[in-house]
C-alpha cells in the first residue's frame, strides 16, 4: 500500500493519470489485471523470489510484442529470474546494473 501510494503520486507529478494506474494486489491473477489483449508494458520491482513465481502470471498478461521491466534483483539473481522468463518465451534485450542493483527489460519473441 506504501508504494501504491507513492507510485500515485508520482504518477500525477509527471501528468499520466490518465495512462497509468497504481493497483495494491496480491499478484497479477488479479481480475482488474484482466484487460482485453493484455498489457504493452509490465513493470515490476520486487524480491527475485516472487519474479521467478510469478512469471508465468506475468507473461499472461502481457500483449503481443509488449515489453516487461524488472528490477529490485541482486546481480546474482539475475540470471534465475531470466531464465524463468526465457521460459515463458520472453527475450533479454537489456540488463542494466547500478549500484549491485540488476534491471532487465524483456520482450516477446
Amino acid at each position: 500500500p506504501v508504494a501504491v501510494r507513492i507510485a500515485a503520486g508520482n504518477i500525477r507529478l509527471n501528468g499520466v493519470a490518465t495512462l497509468v494506474r497504481a493497483i495494491c494486489a496480491a499478484g497479477v491473477d488479479d481480475r482488474r489485471f484482466a484487460v482485453a489483449g493484455g498489457f504493452d508494458l509490465i513493470v515490476a520491482n520486487i524480491l527475485a523470489g516472487p519474479l521467478v513465481g510469478l512469471a508465468p502470471s506475468i507473461r499472461r498478461r502481457l500483449a503481443p510484442g509488449g515489453t516487461i521491466v524488472l528490477s529490485g534483483l541482486l546481480v546474482h539473481q539475475a540470471n534465475r529470474v531470466v531464465a524463468a522468463y526465457r521460459a515463458q518465451g520472453l527475450r533479454l534485450v537489456r540488463s542494466e546494473v547500478r549500484e549491485g542493483w540488476v534491471t532487465l527489460t524483456l520482450t516477446l519473441r
